[in-house]
């Protein structure tokens, strides 16, 4: 590690006081609800220590994976410092957006509505995006190999997967059509322009 990964280690650290910010204003307005994670928490959290543990061990091996080994100088640090900044900026977008209802674990409250203003108008889970972003870029940052770190996102990705399926079956079942319909018409985690993503439902019928 150099001092730019350093650099880099010290404005990813800046988000956690940031977020218990977020928590603590948010923590009175929260309505009440029951938590539904069904492990998938706790899965996101052991996809991303196991994928970090590997990546810091593939440089270890040496061999033809040195070919992929870099050493991070100032260009590329101060880039990476740029995406982790407009990814945290992105994610106080998100938090702002869902307000009240924003939870670190699974859970939908009484009279819930699916919310379609800020980053929720263009993917469905802007906050994961958000993540998936902050730990790759830090991951580059210290890490220092190229296949270390593709092998490293796609443990986040996977661990990411798993909690987006249980949270959109739990949202799906408590919300019903409507976020079934909002599915429908808004990307998952990546950004499609207009022409890409699905048609809008025709209106159900009312009784």
């Amino acid at each position: 590690m150099t001092w730019l990964s350093w650099v880099v280690l010290a404005v990813f650290l800046a988000w956690f006081p940031i977020e218990a910010v977020l928590q603590s204003r948010l923590r009175g307005e929260r309505p009440s609800g029951t938590r539904r994670d069904r492990g998938s928490l706790v899965f996101l959290f052991t996809a991303i220590g196991g994928a970090a543990l590997l990546s810091f061990a593939v440089p270890l091996l040496g061999g033809p994976l040195d070919a992929f080994s870099y050493r991070l100088t100032a260009p590329p640090a101060l880039a990476l410092v740029a995406v982790l900044g407009c990814a945290m900026a992105f994610r106080v977008w998100s938090i702002h957006s869902l307000g009240r209802f924003y939870r670190l674990f699974v859970h939908v409250a009484p009279g819930q509505r699916v919310v379609r203003t800020g980053p929720y108008g263009h993917v469905r889970h802007p906050l994961y995006l958000a993540t998936l972003v902050q730990v790759s870029v830090l991951n580059l940052a210290l890490v220092g190999n190229l296949a270390a770190s593709a092998l490293f996102v796609a443990g986040v990705a996977a661990g990411l997967a798993y909690r987006i399926r249980q949270e959109e079956a739990v949202l799906t079942a408590e919300l019903g059509a409507e976020y079934a319909d909002y599915a429908a018409v808004t990307p998952r985690l990546i950004p499609l322009p207009p022409f890409l993503r699905g048609r809008s439902p025709e209106p159900r019928p009312t009784e």
